[in-house]
């Protein structure tokens, strides 16, 4: 979430919340940013609205959205998705603790663009900043995207997908 809202240039740096391990589920998320900022509303805060776009819609739905948020300055795009479908399991994927954490874990990274392909054979490359150091910035095919946000957050038992922020004037 800091990495969301260090990126709006209006959000006071003085009011980030600390890095801290947090919601796991999407409407959790949510709640946390809009309770920030609510909170700190007298102290300069602006407004923000979240639109949660879930890996269940059919992919041209889901695609769609991603394209429209990234094309609007005042809009931030964060995926909570299972980063094995993406880069794998840790290694050594065999043991247990490493498979069980892939496949229950999940968190939240910003989307920072997307490269459309020149060829309609070709799907589009979506960027991804993952939050990990270790892992750092993913370029992905958009259905496997897709498919990483589809996959189900055991906890929520719903898939899991795209959070779209805005800032709003509202």
């Amino acid at each position: 979430m800091r990495c969301i809202l260090k990126s709006f240039t209006s959000f006071p740096t003085h009011l980030l919340p600390e890095q801290v391990l947090g919601a796991n589920d999407i409407e959790q998320w949510c709640k946390k940013l809009e309770k920030t900022t609510q909170e700190n509303k007298n102290e300069g805060s602006p407004k923000f609205k979240t639109e949660i776009i879930r890996g269940d819609v059919e992919y041209e739905l889901f695609l769609q959205k991603l394209r429209e948020a990234l094309s609007q300055s005042n809009c931030r795009v964060a995926i909570n998705f299972l980063r094995p479908s993406l880069v794998g399991f840790k290694k050594p994927w065999w043991v247990p603790i490493h498979f069980l954490f892939g496949l229950m874990s999940g968190h939240f990274s910003p989307i920072l663009g997307m490269l459309e392909s020149t060829s309609p054979e070709n799907p589009p490359l979506v960027a991804v900043f993952d939050v990990n150091a270790a892992y750092g910035m993913i370029l992905v095919e958009a259905p496997r995207l897709y498919q990483a946000a589809k996959a189900c957050d055991v906890s929520a038992r719903k898939s899991r997908g795209i959070i779209i922020v805005s800032e709003t004037t509202e």
